[in-house]
C-alpha cells in the first residue's frame, strides 16, 4: 500500500474508533441511568406499598434490568468493535512506518546517484580543464 492510502486508512479507523467511543460512552450512561431509576423505583417502595403497586414496581425494575443487560451486551460488542478497529490501527501504522523508511530509502539512493553523477561530472569537467590548460603551456 502506498503512503497516502495508508495515511487515509488510519485517518478513516481513527474516526471509526472515536465513533464507537462515543457509542460506548452513551451506553454506559444509559446503563448508569437505568440502574439511578431503579435506587429511585426501590426507594418509594415502603411498608404501606399496596400488593398491586409493588407489583407494578418490580415489574419495572425487572424491565430496566432487561435494559441494563441489553446495555452491557451493546457495550461488550462495543467494546470487540473497538478493539479489532485498535489493532487494524496498530497494523497499518506500522505498515505506514515501514512504507515511510522504505520511501525514505530510496530517495536517499536516488540523491546519492545524483551526487555520484555530478561528482563524475565535475571530474570530467576538471580532466577537461586540466587538458586545456596542458594544450595552452605547450602552444
Amino acid at each position: 500500500m502506498s503512503i497516502r492510502q495508508l495515511t487515509s486508512e488510519i485517518a478513516s479507523l481513527n474516526k471509526d474508533i472515536a465513533n464507537l467511543q462515543e457509542k460506548y460512552a452513551k451506553e454506559k450512561k444509559l446503563e448508569s441511568d437505568k440502574k439511578l431509576k431503579i435506587i429511585s423505583i426501590q426507594k418509594t417502595i415502603t411498608k404501606s406499598t399496596s400488593a398491586s403497586m409493588l407489583t407494578a414496581k418490580q415489574k419495572q425494575i425487572a424491565q430496566l434490568e432487561n435494559e441494563i443487560a441489553q446495555s452491557t451486551k451493546k457495550q461488550a460488542n462495543l467494546s470487540k468493535e473497538i478493539a479489532s478497529k485498535q489493532k487494524k490501527h496498530s497494523d497499518r501504522s506500522a505498515s505506514l512506518i515501514k512504507e515511510q523508511e522504505k520511501d525514505a530509502k530510496e530517495k536517499s539512493v536516488s540523491q546519492d546517484n545524483v551526487l555520484k553523477s555530478y561528482e563524475l561530472k565535475i571530474k570530467s569537467l576538471q580532466q577537461q580543464m586540466d587538458k586545456f590548460q596542458i594544450n595552452d603551456i605547450t602552444e
